[in-house]
């Protein structure tokens, strides 16, 4: 070692040792409200996060972000199995009727079973689901790289378009999957939400286990020096 000590090959370095002592406690404590760890962030809700980027451990020019996050409870998991199964085997059971005509009393079952679904989405969104009102903040290097994917995807798919409108002329055939695929495209980008990488992996006793931030976060907030 350049400082003249004498080197231990078992010492444990600082991170380590402190990591190891954060997940020995693996919960919070009745007055902490979050603890981040390397892995993922323990907290209740609602929760706001150190003003510290998310991303790459800015302090300066910071931006706040706020989300609601949703946990599916264990129920409605056991109720969409349940649904989906059902629907299937009615769905194979109609198919393969030895039956003369349609069985129209499987199709009832059918639409009434999709109707109870139809009818009691909206508890369901309300009521199925542990909310977590968490605010976090972002660094104007995470913003740059959030206006690139943006610009990158508008990009992508004014390309698509115009390759698949120049590809009618030449391969017919196009006009039975590009209206599938444009649709696709266009409702399936909206749905991945780049402003908010954080999602919910556990929820146990009160207390949600958050992914999505990476090292550098954990270690400006826990105060631990990089080694290079």
């Amino acid at each position: 070692m350049t400082d003249g000590s004498e080197f231990n090959p078992f010492e444990v370095s600082a991170e380590v040792t402190q990591e190891a002592e954060q997940n020995l406690t693996d919960t919070l404590g009745p007055d902490e409200t979050y603890r981040v760890l390397r892995r993922k962030i323990l907290c209740r809700s609602p929760v706001e996060l150190p003003p510290v980027c998310l991303a790459y451990g800015e302090t300066d020019d910071l931006e706040s972000r706020h989300r609601t996050l949703r946990h599916p409870k264990w129920w409605l998991w056991l109720a969409g199995i349940v649904v989906i199964g059902c629907l299937v085997a009615l769905g194979v059971e109609i198919r393969h009727s030895t039956r003369p005509g349609i069985p129209w009393d499987l199709v009832l079952m059918a639409i009434v079973l999709v109707a109870i679904v139809a009818a009691t989405r909206r508890w369901v969104w309300w009521n199925g689901f542990d909310l977590l009102e968490i605010t976090w903040y972002v660094g104007p290097r995470y913003r740059w790289w959030l206006k690139l994917q943006k610009s990158i995807g508008r990009i992508l798919v004014a390309v698509l378009v115009v390759v698949s409108a120049v590809s009618l002329f030449v391969v017919p055939s196009m006009w039975r999957i590009l209206p599938g695929a444009v649709l696709t495209l266009l409702l399936g980008a909206p749905l991945t939400d780049h402003e908010c990488p954080l999602q919910i992996l556990n929820f146990r006793k009160g207390v949600f286990e958050v992914g999505g931030h990476r090292k550098r976060f954990y270690e400006v907030v826990n105060g631990i020096q990089r080694h290079f």
